[in-house]
């Protein structure tokens, strides 16, 4: 499937949600990084980061509203300390709750969706709404 017909995809799940440009759409995706060092976690992070952007403006030139939590609650929060993951992970969801849709993007290079996106899923599950899980990039 190209990128295009993706993004066709991706719109198509998003209207059958119900929603309508400028909806909010959650977007939920990999942030933390993985790898064996802490340079490659590093990088692995900062490829997610990438990857959540390029979707958020995808999203955004086809007149969506995209809201990734993940990428703004992490600047003042530390997502290394338990604590505060775990405030960040109530205050996503509670965010979750005013959106219209919600779309999970998982990397092509990732094995299936991170810890913290598996909440999110199950959250957005029991809105008694249907999760929508895309493989991409």
């Amino acid at each position: 499937m190209t990128e295009a017909q993706t993004l066709d995809a991706i719109d198509a799940a998003i209207r059958d949600q119900g929603a309508s440009p400028p909806a909010l759409v959650y977007v939920g995706s990999p942030y933390a990084g993985r790898g064996e060092t802490p340079g490659e976690r590093k990088r692995d992070q900062e490829r997610n980061v990438r990857f959540a952007i390029d979707a958020a403006r995808a999203l955004a030139a086809r007149g969506w509203t995209p809201i990734l939590p993940h990428l703004m609650l992490p600047r003042y929060l530390d997502d290394r300390d338990w604590e505060q993951r775990g405030r960040g992970t109530r205050a996503g969801l509670k965010i979750m709750s005013i959106c219209d849709a919600a779309v999970f993007l998982v990397p092509r290079w990732r094995d299936g969706p991170s810890d913290g996106m598996r909440t999110e899923i199950e959250e957005w599950k029991a809105r008694s709404r249907s999760p929508l899980v895309f493989w991409v990039g």
